[in-house]
């Protein structure tokens, strides 16, 4: 089960949220996406509904992602507004984080404002 930080774009830069997100599925159909917020402790998980995920080569699945495979989640997720546009995903993060999807990769580039990336 993949676990990423959410992140939102502000002023043209990546804030991290108090966001978590676990992904997980072994097909794009068995899609499952549970948030929580982070601190001491961490809130429960709960779900995300209206997510989805799409392989790119047909082969790779929400439980071991692959360059280009994509991510879109709802509008809100817990405390995180305004999410638009869907995430890329990339093995090589964007330089500052690591694997996860990205907004302003892939075809969909300067599409949404968000990021999932792996801690």
């Amino acid at each position: 089960m993949p676990m990423y930080n959410l992140l939102f774009r502000t002023n043209g830069v990546l804030e991290p949220t108090n966001v978590q997100l676990q992904v997980n599925g072994t097909s794009a159909s068995s899609l499952q996406v549970q948030a929580r917020t982070m601190g001491t402790p961490p809130g429960p998980w709960t779900g995300v509904s209206n997510a989805a995920f799409t392989s790119q080569n047909g082969q790779s699945t929400p439980n071991n992602p692959a360059d280009g495979d994509t991510l879109t989640l709802p509008a809100q997720v817990l405390t995180v507004t305004n999410i638009t546009g869907k995430g890329t995903f990339t093995q090589n993060g964007d330089g500052s984080n690591g694997p996860g999807y990205y907004t302003d990769r892939g075809p969909e580039e300067e599409e949404g404002d968000w990021c999932a990336a792996a801690g």
